[in-house]
């Protein structure tokens, strides 16, 4: 519950910001998303792990493209999996955003 509403407060957040501060809501999305990433790759914790998993499938992305390796535990742990593979999830907070503000 209180992932859902840190994800719903941060999404107003960005729809508010839209049209004054794109990059800087992009880079917030995204550091946010590193926080997590990170959080969970050093501790694995629980809400760390939801969190992760509430914006994989908001996003409907998965883990962070890295030339060095192709999943981690991280992505095993956290992705769903449905056939078509899904894109890196930087990128794809990228379009959203970028999306949204070309409102």
């Amino acid at each position: 519950l209180f992932s859902f509403a840190l994800l719903f407060c941060g999404v107003v957040q960005m729809a508010y910001w839209r049209s004054t501060y794109q990059q800087l809501v992009e880079n917030a999305v995204k550091d946010v998303y590193d926080f997590l990433y990170d959080d969970f790759t050093r501790n694995s914790s629980n809400h760390s792990k939801q969190d992760l998993t509430a914006i994989h499938s908001t996003f409907l992305c998965c883990g962070k493209n890295s030339t060095f390796s192709h999943y981690s535990s991280v992505e095993n742990e956290t992705c769903f999996a449905e056939g078509a593979p899904l894109k890196d999830c930087l990128q794809a907070m990228e379009n959203r955003a970028t999306g949204l503000m070309a409102v």
